[in-house]
């Protein structure tokens, strides 16, 4: 098995690796759909990219080789580094502002176990479920051709990428709809999401 120091590109897999973490820029890549945030680990150079599509976060190595997956706990490390950052810029942000609510929408994600439906539509190629739960206003997008079920959550004025719903997600939803409306439509839904609860 090889160490840290034979793969100088990577990160430490200590428990916290970003507990360290100084910004030092971040930017918008043009045409990408992604945002950068460059900074350093200990005396490293990182680079971390943020997927508007997706709301994914990837380390890239400085080299462009190595590509690898941003854990829950290291966005804990993140968020305070940005905001750190942020607060330290003499203007006003809007990328950074952006990513540190992507890294805050990642670290306390979106539950709908207490989920209260509003109104389900067929809109043809697909069926519309909306509702809210106390936090955030919910639609949801149940695609009839493919079966997969998308979800876009609006917090206040911030309305979400449209997104592929996670397993807890889907398991918390099919439960809430159960427990409530038992129209034709919301069963469809609530079998849609129970399928993509056990992927």
């Amino acid at each position: 098995m090889m160490s840290d120091t034979d793969h100088g590109h990577r990160v430490s897999k200590r428990n916290r690796p970003f507990q360290s973490f100084r910004v030092s820029n971040v930017e918008r890549i043009e045409d990408s759909g992604e945002a950068a945030v460059r900074g350093q680990v200990g005396e490293r150079e990182v680079e971390l990219r943020y997927v508007e599509t997706s709301g994914e976060f990837r380390l890239h190595s400085t080299d462009g080789d190595s590509v690898e997956e941003v854990t829950r706990s290291d966005l804990r490390d993140i968020g305070p580094a940005l905001a750190r950052y942020q607060q330290n810029v003499p203007w006003v942000d809007s990328v950074t502002g952006h990513v540190l609510k992507a890294v805050n929408d990642a670290i306390f994600p979106t539950t709908l176990s207490d989920f209260a439906l509003r109104s389900v539509s067929d809109l043809g190629p697909v069926y519309l479920l909306a509702g809210r739960t106390p936090r955030e206003d919910i639609d949801l997008v149940l695609c009839k051709r493919t079966g997969e079920l998308t979800i876009m959550v609006t917090r206040g004025e911030h309305r979400a990428v449209r997104r592929p719903i996670t397993s807890q997600e889907a398991w918390d939803l099919a439960v809430a709809l159960k427990a409530g409306d038992h129209r034709p439509l919301v069963s469809k839904m609530i079998a849609a999401a129970r399928r993509q609860a056990h992927h």
